[in-house]
């Protein structure tokens, strides 16, 4: 009565009138809930997880196998996506770091080549870092199987993109 008073009668009626038309709705819903529950849990369907390679998703696709697992779902695999691979120098970007230095100070050119040695040692970094987050992945998750996907040139827009990705995935 005093809710009727401060918001009007008018607006309880049509509140009231909103929550009765949801009267009998919560049963569909359980209904379409448990029927899809069902065909998740289906032997015919599988889960594919897809990762970033680094240490917070990688941990994060674990716990969604641990997950399915525990609720009787189908794993297909993980997929680590966009994985960076460093260029391959002789010795290492480290071995070239102290001649890459020296380029800091010449022409224009000296200094672009410094620039890539420097640019190679952040990748072998961001690969290494990557391939411990991936080897924690797996020591937990020893029967997953994992595929790794490099990263593209450029975004998946178009059938070629589609084709190079899919080629990444199966072979």
């Amino acid at each position: 009565r005093t809710l009727g008073k401060v918001a009007g009668a008018e607006v309880l009626a049509d509140t009231a009138e909103f929550l009765a038309a949801f009267d009998g709705m919560y049963d569909g819903f359980k209904r379409r809930a448990e029927a899809t529950l069902r065909l998740l849990s289906e032997p015919s369907t599988a889960f594919v997880v897809v990762a970033a390679p680094d240490e917070p998703s990688l941990a994060e696709a674990g716990r969604f196998v641990d997950r399915l697992a525990s609720g009787g779902m189908r794993l297909a695999g993980v997929v680590v996506n966009r994985w960076r691979h460093a260029p391959s120098l002789p010795g290492g970007a480290a071995a070239l770091e102290p001649a890459a230095k020296r380029l800091d100070d010449g022409q224009a050119e000296d200094r672009a080549v410094g620039g890539l040695v420097a640019l190679a040692g952040r990748l072998e970094a961001v690969e290494a870092g990557a391939s411990r987050a991936l080897g924690r992945f797996r020591a937990h998750h020893p029967g997953v199987g994992v595929t790794v996907v490099p990263e593209m040139a450029a975004d998946v827009h178009d059938m070629d993109a589609l084709i190079e990705l899919g080629a990444s995935l199966v072979g």
